[in-house]
């Protein structure tokens, strides 16, 4: 006996993600780039105190933010815009 997808339809919005995970980006032949390691970075090679683990505080004050404009911005050396 085969496996039945029907548990799958109980999934909220299982179709709408079913609709779209053929064309996801990373599946194309464009330069596809993520992001992997901000928390990690930014604690261990940085020595920030990240409450919980969690980067999103750093969007609470001016400080923090700029802190993740700098990370965010060493992507864009990379592709070069």
């Amino acid at each position: 006996m085969g496996a039945t997808i029907a548990p799958l339809l109980l999934i909220p919005n299982y179709s709408t993600m079913a609709k779209y995970r053929d064309k996801l980006p990373q599946l194309s032949n464009d330069l596809f780039l993520i992001d992997g390691g901000l928390e990690t970075t930014l604690a261990f090679r940085q020595g920030l105190d990240l409450p919980e683990f969690a980067a999103f505080d750093l969007l609470k004050n001016d400080t923090g933010y700029q802190v993740l404009q700098k990370y965010f911005r060493t992507y864009q050396g990379m592709v070069g815009a």
